[in-house]
């Protein structure tokens, strides 16, 4: 039986379900921290009985992550339970495991998109970030396969100090490869990801005008996403759009790990409880947090008398990895910073 969806203030429009802490790579900046260690992770049994859960409170978008999704056993399995289930899906893979058979598989499911993570629009940048020698010309190839076979397929950057000046010449490949999407990530100081790593307010608005001055540049031939809830200080014309919403931690995204620990959001590890205890349904709906994150006037200063609150209200992510308060405000605001 299908629950009753209370709308937008109560179940999110897509959630990301790390199904599995195996990896190949070691990425200097992972939120996840140790990863590889697989004892407390779900049982496939279980993730599918949680993916009809999903479906039944009415959410229509799932991304399956990781670690590395498609180390996953039964990855094949999952992702059909959903695509069976009329869900959009979508995997988020360093492009480490595509190949043709892949790309066979994924056309056979029907899986919608395929979100490959690049850091660097070189060798050397991008490597260094993966720790794994050779992986930027194998998630190149898988780019390439992926665009030949007509498969949706996105591009993920993560800016930090040490790689901010790719991003712009990693958009212009992004483009001439023929790419559908390009995603600007947020970097959030937990996990593996090192403080050293971070950048300044005015360095991430930097970034945020140069990503919104490429998306105006190829408005046609590529589609842009961010988690950025900054956008509309950079093109206040946002204001006035009401799909602009600003940050969707607890209510329009929601997350799932690998151990079945729910986060409101893949950039905000503040648990709110597991899916071995309760329900999706009971967590997402009762949670002491996520409902003060529904209630944008539960958050600090100085986010909470800004004019930008309602269609901002910063990165709680950021706010959590910075200060330990999720309700902070965002030190990365270069209005208030």
């Amino acid at each position: 039986m299908k629950y009753k969806n209370y709308g937008f203030s109560v179940f999110p429009f897509y959630v990301t379900f790390c199904i599995t802490s195996k990896c190949n790579a070691n990425c200097i900046h992972c939120s996840s921290g140790l990863l590889n260690d697989t004892k407390g992770d779900l049982s496939t049994d279980k993730i599918l009985s949680v993916i009809e859960e999903l479906n039944n409170c009415g959410i229509l978008q799932i991304g399956f992550s990781g670690g590395e999704p498609l180390l996953h056993p039964d990855f094949k399995v999952i992702a059909k339970r959903a695509v069976d289930l009329g869900m959009v899906v979508g995997i988020g893979t360093n492009g480490s495991l595509i190949n043709e058979e892949t790309i066979r598989l994924i056309k056979e499911i029907g899986i919608h998109r395929v979100q490959i993570s690049l850091d660097g629009n070189c060798e050397d940048i991008h490597d260094t970030f993966r720790g794994v020698k050779g992986l930027f010309e194998v998630a190149l190839r898988a780019i390439e396969g992926l665009v030949e076979s007509n498969i949706e397929v996105k591009v993920c950057m993560t800016p930090t100090r040490r790689n901010y000046k790719e991003l712009e010449g990693l958009i212009d490949r992004c483009v001439q490869m023929g790419v559908n999407g390009f995603n600007l990530s947020q970097f959030v100081p937990v996990g593996k990801g090192s403080k050293d790593l971070d950048l300044e307010p005015n360095e991430w608005k930097n970034i945020l005008e140069l990503w919104y001055r490429k998306s105006q540049e190829y408005v046609n031939q590529i589609y842009f996403t961010s988690h950025e809830a900054q956008l509309i200080l950079i093109d206040d014309s946002l204001y006035n759009k009401g799909g602009f919403r600003g940050c969707q931690a607890g209510y329009g995204v929601g997350c799932i790990k690998a151990d079945g620990t729910v986060i409101p959001c893949v950039m905000l590890d503040k648990a709110v409880g597991n899916i071995k205890e309760k329900t999706f349904y009971e967590i997402w709906k009762d949670s002491d947090v996520l409902n003060k994150l529904r209630d944008k006037s539960n958050y600090k200063l100085p986010c909470k008398e800004c004019g930008f609150l309602q269609k901002c209200g910063g990165c709680r992510g950021v706010a959590y990895g910075l200060t330990g308060d999720y309700l902070a405000g965002d030190p990365r605001c270069w209005l208030h910073n």
